[in-house]
């Protein structure tokens, strides 16, 4: 993934494939029930950007096999305008860009800092995921907005707002409803696009109620998910405790404290400009203060862009040593990120000499690996969004990809070499294609001797929640075909609904954390004055905690941490089902203090401990 600062462009094609239905003559801002309801929703009108009142207004770019058509809609089912476009998406796209339809261009300019403000009313007879983008209609596609929604049989007004990420003049914009993520039939019925400047107070906006399988707190997959906690996160902790001549002790108080975590959560370190981890001021002491309380993983920064290595290549080493300093598990991302946009312009410019890009990418590998090895990370996102990215290895061809694993792993062979990608647990699961394309790269890797040793999973969601048994059953599908270990390596939820951010953030962490093959938890970032994606952050820009932050604080250290007294019996002993990690154990005997650190490893085996002065 890459730094708020940089946002990511997501490769939308133009569709060439259109139907019979254009853009009608309304005008993109024209006034109509849509719009008038979306302003007395929001704290100032604002300017309109654009609207679609009516199907005549959707621009339609659908490809064959996928159809659409107009519908009356009876005005009792709540929604403010009589028609509305059914489009029927036949099955599922490598690209879920690949079925899309638009609204008018934007008739006004926006602002840098300028809050945009959308409304779109959706309906899905049998369910279905929708994405929703505002974005530049030609390359590069730029988007200052964007959210994946889950739609059902009902009418749903779904509400999205951002800050523009810089200026666009009028007609840089429009709104694209992306659908070919599954087989599915979506309803659309209208949309309003408005600009409300830069000093609205966007906590009166308003938003989409977000509901997901599973949310309920009775739902079964919580006691299914505690069992497998108690199983594959947990051993017993057998305590002996006797006097000085091996006497056993009957009621002596036995406290155990668990001092490290075996399992890995963390945080992306953030890398403006300073870097908030290594300055000495108060947002530097409280970013520092997070990691050292709650995180025992970090992901340091190495790319190569020429806003990254090139230029901040001492802030990127700066990072690791702290990070190697305070003990931290370490992963590298990355070495390739493999679009022309995250490059230096200078290598980019070697895309016309293909034999010398080709050795460029394998130089640069080779410098990272020099000057991180001394820190020694435990992994490197050796490259990355090889789905979306594909500029370089359709010029060089696959293998290529195979000879950066190698080149890796001849420069690092302590380390283990991971691939990352996206799109694969969020957007409600709807991510068959995604997932089949991933394991066709990792089994293509094997083939070539370089099978990665970790798959990431990036996992940004914004308003379409992953219920757990399916998050449970994508998982184990990569269980079951690979061989790697699996992580959870960029985590967020870009949505301004704060209750059902913290609602989510507890069962998707715990869903995660239940299954025996995920190895790590890496969050993408935690402060809102250093996120890519402000709404996402766990603590506000003034350091006050939101709603999430009070759930991660009670995962790491209650719920998931090891903390108890017990007293032993009249054998002296006692036992503890504990978290895997070191524990410290102590107790008293006849007013002598005492005590042992102890490891707990492995999962299911018991460990013994004597206590005694």
């Amino acid at each position: 993934m890459f730094h708020h600062a940089f946002l990511k462009i997501a490769p939308v094609i133009a569709i060439c494939f259109l139907s019979a239905v254009e853009a009608a003559p309304v005008p993109a801002g024209a006034t109509g029930p849509v719009l008038r309801e979306f302003q007395n929703q929001l704290p100032v009108p604002g300017t309109v950007l654009t609207t679609v009142e009516e199907p005549s207004q959707i621009i339609s770019g659908l490809p064959d096999g996928t159809t659409s058509e107009v519908l009356t809609v009876p005005i009792a089912d709540g929604i403010p305008v009589p028609k509305a476009m059914r489009i029927h998406v036949g099955q599922v796209y490598p690209k879920y860009y690949q079925v899309q339809v638009f609204s008018p261009k934007t008739v006004a300019p926006v602002k840098k800092g300028d809050v945009l403000a959308l409304i779109c009313w959706l309906r899905a007879p049998a369910g279905g995921i929708v994405y929703l983008r505002v974005q530049q209609p030609d390359s590069p596609w730029g988007s200052p907005l964007d959210t994946s929604v889950t739609v059902d049989q009902s009418w749903k007004a779904v509400y999205a707002w951002n800050a523009a990420d810089h200026d666009y003049a009028a007609g840089d914009l429009q709104l694209a409803i992306q659908l070919g993520q599954q087989k599915q039939v979506i309803d659309v019925a209208g949309a309003a696009l408005v600009n409300l400047g830069p000093n609205v107070d966007r906590r009166r906006l308003p938003h989409t109620r977000i509901t997901w399988p599973g949310m309920e707190l009775d739902a079964p997959w919580r006691a299914e998910a505690q069992r497998r906690i108690e199983t594959y996160r947990k051993a017993d902790l057998a305590i002996r405790v006797v006097d000085a001549v091996g006497n056993p002790v009957a009621g002596a108080p036995v406290t155990v404290q668990q001092r490290t975590r075996a399992f890995t959560v963390g945080s992306f370190v953030q890398f403006a400009n300073p870097t908030r981890l290594l300055t000495p001021n108060l947002d530097g002491d409280k970013t520092r203060a997070v990691f050292t309380r709650l995180f025992n993983r970090a992901t340091c920064p190495i790319y190569w862009a020429d806003w990254g290595w090139p230029n901040r290549k001492d802030d990127f080493l700066g990072i690791a040593k702290w990070l190697t300093d305070n003990h931290y598990t370490i992963r590298g991302h990355v070495m390739v990120y493999p679009g022309t946009q995250f490059l230096p312009a200078d290598v980019v410019k070697l895309m016309n000499d293909p034999a010398k890009l080709r050795a460029r990418i394998l130089q640069q590998i080779r410098e990272i690996s020099e000057a991180t090895r001394k820190f020694g990370f435990r992994e490197y996102d050796v490259t990355n969004e090889l789905r979306d990215c594909e500029e370089i290895h359709k010029l060089l061809g696959r293998d290529v990809v195979a000879e950066w694993f190698a080149e890796a792993r001849r420069a690092l062979p302590k380390s283990k070499m991971a691939l990352n990608e996206n799109s694969l647990l969020t957007g409600g699961g709807a991510t068959l294609a995604s997932q089949d394309l991933y394991l066709d790269w990792f089994r293509f890797l094997k083939s070539h001797g370089q099978a990665p040793d970790v798959l990431g999973f990036q996992s940004h969601f914004s308003e379409a929640f992953t219920g757990a048994e399916t998050v449970w059953a994508i998982l184990d599908r990569f269980a079951r075909e690979t061989d790697a270990e699996l992580q959870i390596t960029e985590f967020d939820i870009n949505t301004m609904d704060e209750a059902a951010q913290a609602a989510y953030t507890r069962d998707f962490m715990t869903a995660c954390f239940a299954h025996p093959r995920i190895t790590g938890f890496t969050m993408w970032g935690f402060w809102e004055g250093d996120h890519w994606l402000p709404k996402a952050a766990v603590w506000r820009k003034d350091w006050t905690p939101k709603p999430n932050a009070a759930v991660l604080e009670n995962l790491l250290t209650k719920e998931w941490w090891t903390s108890t007294n017990v007293t032993t019996d009249a054998q002296g002993r006692a036992v503890v089902r504990a978290f895997l990690g070191e524990h410290l154990v102590t107790s008293r005997i006849h007013d002598q203090p005492v005590n042992a650190t102890v490891a707990l490893e492995q999962p299911g085996k018991t460990v013994g401990i004597e206590l005694k002065p």
